[in-house]
């Protein structure tokens, strides 16, 4: 297996009503650095590390030294947020730690100014964008005005390509929308590295039925090819630091 996305924290500074995050019952809490420090070990794919999950990132209070930890590593650090605590000051302390990407969430109405902005202030660093236009359900766990049964659609990208994320907790979540982890793997560092990256992900439950990230072979792959040019455009910058 291969670690997608890692959370830094399960705390949020926003309530959205199609996100399952404010009403959760798992500890809202920050991931210890030292912790943190410890799932390096572990593998990450192709060596980037997503630092979001069921949080906002820019409430960690070590996030500048998770940055240089990351970046002494070799790893593409960067993480999602919704902009709402972004500052320009502190964006350019973390691309001086290494950090090597943003993403935008597009939460507020300011989030495609900050894209702008970012852009023109670094313009050869990588900001990325997410589109909030299409809200799921999140497989039945909040109540959305737009409701979609999304069973029987094929499989998902975490079992096809063996993808799993970290929760704040460190437990080795099989599906990136359990918000409570109720079907989690087990703590991390119950498993070597060694261990970890030989173990598959291979895990149903009854989230899947309604998953609106199942879909057919083609789907997967062509999403995959999208995330590895993603991945290669971070790392074509992230080298670009290092030359």
């Amino acid at each position: 297996m291969e670690i997608y996305a890692i959370e830094l924290t399960s705390r949020c500074n926003l309530r959205c009503h199609y996100c399952p995050q404010p009403s959760m019952q798992r500890a809202k809490e920050d991931m210890p650095l030292e912790v943190f420090e410890k799932t390096l070990d572990y593998p990450f794919w192709k060596d980037v590390v997503a630092g979001h999950l069921f949080g906002e990132a820019l409430l960690h209070p070590d996030l500048i030294d998770i940055t240089r930890l990351c970046h002494e590593r070799g790893l593409a650090f960067g993480f999602s947020t919704n902009a709402v605590l972004l500052e320009m000051d502190y964006l350019k302390k973390l691309i001086d730690a290494g950090l090597a990407w943003i993403m935008i969430s597009f939460h507020i109405p300011r989030a495609k100014d900050w894209v702008e902005a970012i852009q023109k202030a670094f313009p050869k660093f990588p900001v990325l964008s997410s589109t909030l236009e299409i809200k799921h359900d999140w497989a039945g766990q909040v109540t959305s005005r737009r409701v979609v049964n999304y069973a029987n659609l094929g499989d998902c990208i975490f079992h096809t390509y063996n993808l799993v994320s970290i929760s704040a907790q460190a437990e080795i979540l099989p599906c990136c929308i359990d918000v409570e982890a109720r079907q989690s793997m087990g703590p991390l560092f119950d498993l070597t590295p060694e261990a970890f990256a030989a173990k598959e992900n291979k895990v149903w439950f009854d989230l899947c039925a309604q998953c609106h990230m199942r879909d057919n072979p083609e789907n997967l792959d062509a999403l995959y090819a999208a995330y590895q040019a993603m991945g290669d455009k971070i790392h074509r910058y992230y080298k670009s630091t290092a030359d």
